[in-house]
């Protein structure tokens, strides 16, 4: 071990005695002020995710001293760890996808669920798909569910060729209905379960936006 090692471990302990004798007054001179107010759980301030802020949760504040790097909190989803998470799948006729994610430490989530027409009719003046599918929302607890919300999306999706002259250089679409479900959710629970079911082949694509 050099200089330099020895020194940072050093500094290392010296912040881990500072922070271990502040706690220590803290919980001796409490008691003597006659005051047992105590603050408000901060789950973010819990870094080992026992569900008490105490002596461990300082050792590992003293244990990252001195570390870098970006403060964006992540949350995983389906083992990738994001801020802004998206995927874009292909579903047949009867087929179905399932999301689950942890919200814990998340003030806000916003779910974006979008789907297109996959297989297209073919006529003159263009061509026309159906996008339907079913997307049922589960916010969950220890594996228990607290609530659900279920959302049925049909559209006709029309593009045509032939209607206007001269002809545009891309043919312009029309939807009939929304292609697109957004739900915002100030969030009471540990986890998040998005099923998505498709009544016709479609193209899927979901995002997940978070608020620490």
């Amino acid at each position: 071990m050099d200089e330099m090692e020895v020194i940072l471990l050093k500094g290392r302990y010296f912040i881990l005695g500072c922070l271990i004798g502040v706690l220590i007054v803290t919980i001796v001179y409490a008691p003597l002020t006659g005051s047992q107010s105590v603050g408000v759980y901060d789950p973010w301030k819990d870094l080992n995710d026992d569900g008490v802020i105490d002596i461990y949760d300082l050792i590992g504040i003293a244990n990252s001293y001195g570390t870098t790097g970006n403060p964006a909190k992540p949350v995983i989803v389906n083992g990738y760890y994001a801020k802004e998470w998206n995927e874009t799948v292909g579903l047949n006729e009867g087929e179905s996808i399932t999301y689950r994610f942890s919200t814990a430490g998340l003030k806000t989530l916003t779910l974006q669920v979008s789907i297109w027409p996959t297989v297209w009719i073919h006529t003159p003046s263009g061509d026309y798909g159906y996008a339907n599918a079913t997307i049922r929302i589960k916010g969950q607890i220890l594996n228990r569910t607290v609530w659900s919300e279920t959302k049925n999306l049909d559209a006709v999706v029309y593009w045509y060729h032939f209607e206007i002259w001269p002809p545009p250089d891309e043919p312009f679409h029309y939807i009939n209905t929304d292609t697109t479900l957004t739900r915002v959710y100030s969030l009471a629970c540990s986890s998040v379960e998005v099923y998505i079911y498709a009544r016709s082949p479609i193209s899927c694509n979901t995002i997940l936006y978070v608020t620490a």
